[in-house]
């Protein structure tokens, strides 16, 4: 049920960073995590990041969860850190469009290198 709460929210932002004029196959949502360890989240268009969001921007109606969704990002990317290897500071997940839909589909990068796929459950 949260997975698919959550695939809603990415395909719902994934559009909107389609509708600011980048194409929607290169919409992505980076999700990492700062030095000090809080999660952030970015609009990016390829490789490029174009905005820092807001997780009640993000979350819109869902926003009272924001609290909740930072707590387990960091500790499901804190878990990641550790099995995969990847520093903190480096790792991130980008989420992009599997089709025309906006379906969301995840990487799993170390900095700019891309790991492997993932799976949205690996962050809820």
């Amino acid at each position: 049920m949260i997975t698919e709460q959550v695939a809603k929210v990415m395909r719902g932002n994934l559009k909107k960073i389609a509708k600011k004029g980048v194409k929607l196959e290169d919409a992505r949502l980076k999700i990492g995590l700062e030095p000090t360890g809080e999660p952030y989240i970015t609009a990016m268009s390829g490789r490029t990041e174009i905005e820092r969001l807001g997780w009640g921007k993000v979350l819109g109606l869902m926003f009272a969860l924001a609290p909740q969704v930072e707590e387990s990002i960091h500790n499901k990317l804190t878990g990641l850190s550790e099995s995969e290897g990847i520093p903190v500071e480096l790792i991130n997940v980008r989420i992009s469009a599997a089709d025309k839909k906006a379906n969301p589909r995840a990487h799993l990068f170390n900095g700019d290198k891309l790991v492997r796929a993932a799976e949205i459950e690996e962050l809820v």
